[in-house]
């Protein structure tokens, strides 16, 4: 087949093209790093490109709402914090207003720092954050705590939670603090020392437990008979821990001859001299040793002398413990073992107290109620509190008709839980009126409300160290998607430029073999 000189000039024109095309083509990834410039250079790889790019995109949401609510609990934590401080200023007030009487002029300044303190925290708790009320749940335009009647300051918020996306595969976190819930102060309570239930004591009593858990110093006295013989006793050395022991020991004496004995109401000790030969002219004494005050604090200190041999003590006053005896109760009358009726919110049940023998089966049994209460002897160690569980219930106990278990157990009552913002109008008026026991009924209450708050920023801060991670892991799976969307679609300058040498020696040698082997002049490319 003959190929005529036009035919070959069309073939080398095609193919100097296309070197030039590769080279102009390899030039611009250079250019521009980029080794995908149209869908045609790599179609698989852009479609996987668009992909990574597009998951990018909802990685950069997730982050933005990883910040703002990183923002947002911050903002929440700070102010429970702050209203931590407050709170715990109030307490003191009310730890100082029970303690002591204050003049005119100091309760007028603990009533305006009361003010202050209310205030402030109503400013604290109304925090906004981007327009919106940081406690105030999904309602964001009211402010969740408002001034009412009395001027008591009242809940309006929404408790819902507010999930935010903050990942992948439907990650979501809680980034509010339910405001009512930080502010709730104390649950439901029915007795808090209100009564007391005057326990005697018993052989089994600890000496740790007398004078309200006071206890006694535990050092040395001395007995003296009416036959002039005496004997010490050193409570350490007996290794004295109950009535019962110190009774045994005094009983095995063996240089006098009393004896020890509970008295007859069963509040304290008697001591009995039972000398076979008394001396009229003296008395049984107890004296302290060493200017100690064990025997004292035991109530049997006597320095006159007893010439009829018999020295009762006092009332050694033991508080109430779980060991307690039921038939030790109301000063040894006991109580009604009956049953009484308790509602928590919506729980009820009624509470059977046959067959308890001491103040820890009394506890279990009210536990046992399925009611979701808590029963507890109360801090000052003279009666049994009931308190519910969770927030936002009243409590409420009753005696059955012809009863009195719960009356005889000081329990009776209903009441409600009180917020924080409840527990300072109260002790406002209790600092205005100079009641003492009002104030100190408030402490404990005041105590659980720094708890709340407490919990709260503990809440905070592990929903912001989980927020801290989520933005950590999605950091890196930015990173890890934005490598990938690299390698796909940029070029590697240091195999791009070899390519781009080499398809313009290709080129350049394409032409001088062209002209070589056609023998084209100027006029021919003319």
């Amino acid at each position: 087949m003959r190929v005529t000189n036009l035919s070959l000039k069309h073939q080398v024109a095609s193919q100097l093209q296309l070197s030039q095309r590769r080279m102009i083509e390899a030039q611009e990834r250079v250019a521009s790093g980029r080794r995908i410039g149209a869908l045609s250079d790599d179609p698989v790889g852009l479609s996987r490109s668009l992909d990574y790019r597009e998951r990018i995109q909802g990685l950069e949401q997730y982050q933005e709402n990883v910040e703002y609510g990183t923002s947002l609990l911050s903002l929440a934590t700070s102010a429970l914090a702050d209203t931590e401080l407050l709170l715990v200023r109030a307490r003191d007030i009310a730890i100082e207003a029970a303690n002591s009487s204050n003049t005119e002029i100091e309760s007028t300044a603990l009533l305006e720092e009361l003010d202050s303190i209310t205030s402030q925290i109503t400013v604290l708790m109304n925090s906004k954050y981007n327009d919106r009320y940081v406690f105030g749940g999904h309602d964001i335009d009211t402010p969740p705590f408002a001034k009412g009647i009395d001027d008591r300051v009242f809940w309006q918020g929404d408790s819902n939670p507010i999930l935010l996306a903050t990942g992948p595969e439907g990650m979501r976190t809680q980034i509010n603090i339910d405001g009512q819930t930080a502010m709730a102060g104390r649950t439901a309570m029915i007795s808090r020392g209100d009564a007391d239930l005057d326990p005697l004591i018993s052989l089994t009593t600890r000496l740790d437990d007398l004078h309200q858990g006071a206890g006694v110093t535990m050092g040395s006295f001395e007995i003296h008979d009416r036959e002039g013989k005496s004997a010490v006793v050193d409570l350490v050395a007996a290794n004295v821990e109950t009535i019962g022991d110190l009774v045994q020991t005094i009983n095995a004496l063996d240089d006098v001859d009393v004896q020890a004995s509970l008295n007859a109401d069963g509040r304290g000790i008697t001591l009995t001299d039972v000398t076979g030969a008394p001396d009229p002219e003296l008395g049984l004494m107890v004296l302290e040793v060493d200017e100690g005050t064990t025997a004292s604090e035991l109530g049997i200190w006597e320095i006159a002398g007893r010439t009829d041999g018999i020295v009762v003590g006092r009332d050694l006053d033991p508080r109430l413990t779980e060991e307690t005896d039921v038939e030790l109760l109301n000063g040894g009358e006991g109580f009604d073992r009956g049953e009484f009726y308790i509602v928590n919110g919506e729980a009820e049940a009624y509470v059977d107290l046959w067959g308890v023998e001491n103040v820890g089966d009394i506890l279990d049994r009210i536990e046992a109620s399925g009611v979701g209460v808590e029963a507890e002897i109360n801090d000052q160690g003279t009666g049994i509190e009931v308190h519910a569980l969770s927030h936002g219930t009243a409590l409420h106990i009753s005696d059955l008709e012809n009863g009195s278990t719960a009356s005889d157990l000081g329990i009776v009552g209903t009441e409600e839980e009180m917020d924080v913002f409840s527990l300072l109008h109260e002790l406002r008026a209790a600092v205005g009126d100079g009641d003492q026991d009002a104030s100190n009924g408030l402490i404990d209450g005041l105590t659980d409300a720094v708890d709340s708050i407490i919990a709260a920023r503990a809440g905070a801060g592990s929903r912001l160290q989980e927020l801290e991670l989520s933005a950590g892991r999605m950091l890196g799976m930015s990173m890890q998607l934005e490598l990938a969307v690299s390698k796909i679609e940029d070029v590697d300058f240091a195999e791009a430029i070899v390519e781009l040498s080499s398809t313009q020696s290709i080129y350049e040698a394409a032409l001088a073999t062209t002209t070589s082997v056609l023998q084209l002049n100027l006029v021919s490319y003319l």
